[in-house]
This record gives structure tokens, sequence and C-alpha cells, in this order.
């Protein structure tokens, strides 16, 4: 799901340094900032517009300290991480309350492992019928040099 081009949206943080905004605060705006992505209870949200917001009880709380590895230790391009939390978020199912965990990192661009995925399967699919197609080509032509009659 790439991001369709929004215009006049409002972004909760704009013009607002990430420092001066509380892990409390951050929690509050994560239903009402411009969603990019939600499965189950992980949603992910922008901010200011050059960061997301990722949170929920399903985002685990070592995804950060693999993100920062993954870009410190291995050179690999991932989003850079700003801060991560732990906070108390309301069950969905229920009026209690369960740990969510919180990633604040930068926004980048893009398609979506969704997108990407369905893209594939178009490939892939379109690859399988052209195999099929080659496949009863070479079976009819096979079955003709083997009858001494071509089909």
């Amino acid at each position: 799901m790439s991001e369709t081009p929004r215009h006049n949206v409002d972004f909760p943080l704009d013009g607002r340094l990430l420092d001066s905004v509380s892990d409390e605060e951050l929690v509050e705006l994560f239903d009402r900032a411009p969603r990019l992505h939600e499965f189950s209870t992980t949603k992910i949200f922008r901010i200011p517009k050059p960061l997301v917001l990722k949170g929920g009880p399903n985002v685990a709380a070592s995804q950060a300290r693999n993100m920062v590895f993954a870009a410190e230790s291995l050179r690999l391009p991932v989003s850079k991480v700003h801060r991560s939390f732990t906070a108390s978020v309301p069950q969905s199912y229920s009026d209690e309350s369960e740990d969510g965990h919180f990633i604040v990192m930068d926004y980048i661009a893009g398609s979506t492992l969704e997108e990407a995925y369905s893209f594939v399967e178009m490939v892939l699919s379109k690859l399988s019928d052209r195999h099929d197609q080659l496949a009863r080509r070479k079976a009819a032509i096979a079955y003709g040099l083997s009858t001494g009659r071509l089909l």
C-alpha cells in the first residue's frame, strides 16, 4: 500500500522536536494520526511528516534493537530508530489494558510487502501459464517426432 498523495493532511507533531514529546503523548496520538497500515493490534502512523510510530501489543520489544543492530552492525538499509518504549494500551477485546511496544522511526516511501507480494504472485502466475504452454508445445512436438506425424 504505497502512500497516496495527501494534500492538507495534518501531521500531529509537525513543527515540534521529537525530544519535546513524551511517550504518553505519542501513545495518545496513536489513534488520531494519519494511519499507514494496520494488522491486528499493530498499527503504523505518520506523526511528523518524516517519522512513523509503529506500535501495539503484537510489536516485539526486541524489534527496535534488531533494527539498530541491522543498521549498525550489518549495514542494512533499515529505518533509523529514533525512540522505542513500552506503554500500557487498552485491549481491543476488553476494558483492561496491556503492554504495547512502540517504535518511532524514519518514514521511507515505497511499496509495502503486501503490494510487493501481490506483484510477485501475479508474475509467478504468468510465468506458470507460459511454462504450461511451453510444456504442451514440447509434448506435441515430441509426440509428432515419435509417431512421424506432426500435429
